[in-house]
């Protein structure tokens, strides 16, 4: 192979990563539907994603609790990945409520998860 072809493979290998990690980049962190929620006391358990990582913000108010759950990665096929959250006080009565719908987050127990 030349030294004209080795430079070209690399300019071209080069391109290929500068170009993979920009759109993994821009993938960045997605919301997602939450399927559950269990409530733990003031720990919330939110279930219902199946990727690399996760995260669930939190907007706590006086009549409800707005929770909004946020992936990142590519989906790692059929499982029921769950993620905790830390409220200031018990849930009390407030509504939980997902962001990306705007309709109440469904409750209940997640089955060994967590």
């Amino acid at each position: 192979m030349t030294h004209r072809a080795k430079v070209i493979l690399l300019r071209l290998a080069l391109v290929f990563v500068v170009v993979s990690s920009s759109q993994r980049a821009d993938q960045g962190w997605q919301r997602r539907e939450i399927d559950l929620v269990e409530v733990r006391g003031s720990t919330l358990v939110v279930g219902g994603h199946c990727h690399g990582d996760a995260r669930v913000r939190v907007d706590e108010g006086p009549e409800e609790v707005v929770l909004t759950l946020e992936v990142d990665g590519e989906p790692r096929g059929e499982c029921h990945d769950t993620v905790q959250a830390e409220l200031d006080g018990a849930v009390d009565g407030r509504r939980l409520v997902d962001s990306t719908t705007g309709a109440p987050a469904p409750r209940g127990r997640h089955d060994g998860a967590g």
